[in-house]
């Protein structure tokens, strides 16, 4: 008897305590799920893999603290009746988005979120059982549970326990109770409605970028400047513009150009004033911005592409078909490194899954590199030689492509690595093995386009050399214009200057010779071509334009890992 069946089985009186839970089974569920809004409140590069695992203790009867599956689903589908119908914050919460997280959980959520405002969810119980299964029942709902839970705490700037208190009833109603939020516009109010709004978008810096923001307007020098007034903007920009620190200038910088485009995307589309408010941009500092402009332009024209066209671009390209493989070669798992990659006795057959013919051996032999001296990544080539027809390399970082693949699907959660294993990652665990969801490929696919713009940043001695963060200072300078009609132009003549970030890089050696950092620049932008983000076209490298959304998202992440590694770097 399966575990559907089994929940079912005996008189009604029996079936419905399978589902209702009490005593120290309810207190069990409660427990459960605030641990698992915790962790999904928590920002990480693993896109919820320790929340999955609280999901994932949670089986078929109760074992030591934790609930049965059974208890969660009854238990919860009646929580979010009550507070999604009648209860006190039935008003306030009514609309709002659910927590990212695993796509078909958030399917099943989103499903379960309509029902629940009629009151609905738990009479539906079996329908949705014979739908979806125990399983993923059990996480669409302690998802939508847990999203009521995070968003009432950020209304009322509360804990989750104090959230979920007052939800349940358990103590006095704050001041979000019956839709008594203050209006739009009010200060930290207004930053709740962008960071839901990035939220709605997948951004996983939304709660960052709303706390960038705030600090911003908390600021002295910004005393008497409201975001919320587009005539301050110039005055707002020349506050950012004396910033002492020139990473936290730029990262205020796109923040606060992150939230025009909000402003003129939800809530003043028509408003003169906030395009004049964007049309600022241009001339500001840090990353270029009329470039930076475009990225978020073409992230939001992305939102207007039907899934069905971008599913259908998105599916043939190498690093996501090669998933199924790499999958099906992990099985329940498969030994890893002390450093977490492929072992050097796999590295050809996972390397073959990108068509990389490549091979693991104890000694590389030596010799001169291209580009080395000058700090550049060994991978460089050297200038007008063929590409040897197999790589050699002691470990998976020795392959350069194989790497970026690795990184993006821990990324995506598409797989999960220890310190001995790699298994399936908490995306898989929802996916049940079959096609990729469109948000996981869509994160697996942002995430590889960051690491190939980035490569070399994470060495295998821990920091990328002088050289290379030169080189990849004029990749995120020039990666763009990838996104332009023209598309990305080798410049053999050009100068190259010194970035926003570049006062913050320890450099030992001087600046490597202009050739050599566009060279390198150049490699690592023509990395898109071979899996197929970008193509060549009337001589320059160009994005089409259903994936210039995917790509821009990949530029700004890479933008995100670039300032993390110069705020962690130790000064030379």
């Amino acid at each position: 008897m399966n575990a559907l069946d089994a929940a079912f089985e005996g008189p009604d009186v029996r079936r419905l305590a399978r589902f209702t839970p009490v005593g120290r089974d309810r207190e069990r569920v409660f427990a459960a799920l605030l641990e698992f809004t915790e962790q999904l409140a928590i920002p990480d590069r693993e896109y919820g893999l320790q929340a999955q695992r609280v999901l994932d203790s949670i089986v078929g009867e109760p074992i030591a603290d934790r609930p049965s599956d059974a208890h969660v689903i009854g238990e919860c589908l009646g929580l979010v009746d009550a507070w999604l119908e009648a209860g006190h914050y039935a008003r306030a919460l009514s609309g709002l988005p659910l927590v990212p997280f695993a796509s078909e959980a958030r399917e099943v959520a989103a499903e379960l979120q309509p029902m629940a405002a009629s009151g609905r969810a738990f009479a539906l119980l079996r329908p949705m059982l014979d739908r979806y299964g125990i399983e993923l029942l059990r996480d669409g709902v302690m998802l939508l549970a847990a999203s009521l839970i995070l968003t009432l705490a950020r209304l009322e700037h509360v804990d989750h326990a104090l959230a979920f208190a007052r939800l349940s009833g358990t103590a006095p109603p704050g001041p979000a109770a019956d839709g008594l939020v203050p209006p739009t516009g009010t200060g930290s109010d207004e930053l709740l409605d962008f960071e839901l709004s990035l939220v709605r978008l997948g951004d996983p810096h939304a709660a960052e970028l709303a706390e960038r923001l705030a600090a911003l307007a908390a600021s002295p020098e910004a005393e008497g400047l409201r975001l919320q007034v587009p005539t301050d903007y110039a005055a707002l920009l020349a506050v950012i513009a004396a910033m002492p620190n020139e990473i936290d200038s730029a990262s205020c910088h796109y923040a606060l150009h992150s939230y025009v485009h909000y402003r003129l995307r939800e809530v003043d589309p028509h408003s003169a004033d906030w395009a004049a408010a964007h049309a600022l941009f241009p001339d500001g500092l840090g990353v270029d911005s009329s470039e930076l402009s475009q990225v978020f332009d073409a992230i939001d024209e992305a939102q207007a592409i039907p899934v069905e066209d971008l599913r259908n671009a998105l599916v043939g390209l190498r690093p996501v078909v090669a998933v199924r493989a790499l999958l099906r070669w992990i099985g329940p798992s498969r030994h890893t490194t002390a450093a977490r990659a492929v072992r050097q006795g796999d590295i050809a057959e996972v390397a073959a899954m990108l068509g990389i013919e490549a091979k693991g051996v104890v000694r590389v032999s030596s010799g001169p590199r291209g580009g080395e001296a000058a700090g550049l990544a060994a991978h460089d080539p050297v200038p007008g030689a063929q590409p040897p027809p197999r790589i050699y390399a002691r470990s998976m970082w020795g392959v350069p492509a194989l790497g970026h693949w690795w990184i993006a699907l821990q990324v995506a959660g598409v797989i999960e690595v220890t310190a001995t294993r790699v298994r399936p990652g908490p995306a898989m665990s929802q996916e049940r093995g079959e096609w990729l969801g469109d948000e996981t490929v869509t994160r697996l696919c942002a995430a590889l386009v960051a690491e190939m713009l980035t490569d070399g940043l994470h060495a295998e001695d821990g920091w990328a050399s002088d050289g290379t963060m030169h080189v990849l200072e004029e990749v995120l300078q020039r990666a763009p214009e990838l996104l332009q009609p023209s598309g990305y132009r080798e410049r053999p003549n050009a100068p190259v200057e010194a970035g926003a970030f570049g006062a913050h890089i320890a450099f030992n050696g001087g600046r490597p010779q202009p050739a050599q950092v566009r060279q390198g620049a150049t490699r690592r932008i023509r990395l898109l071509l071979e899996y197929g983000f970008a193509e060549e076209r009337d001589g320059g490298i160009v994005v089409p334009p259903l994936l210039r959304g995917i790509v821009a998202q990949g530029i700004l992440r890479a933008l995100d890992l670039f300032a993390r590694e110069i705020d962690d770097e130790p000064a030379g």
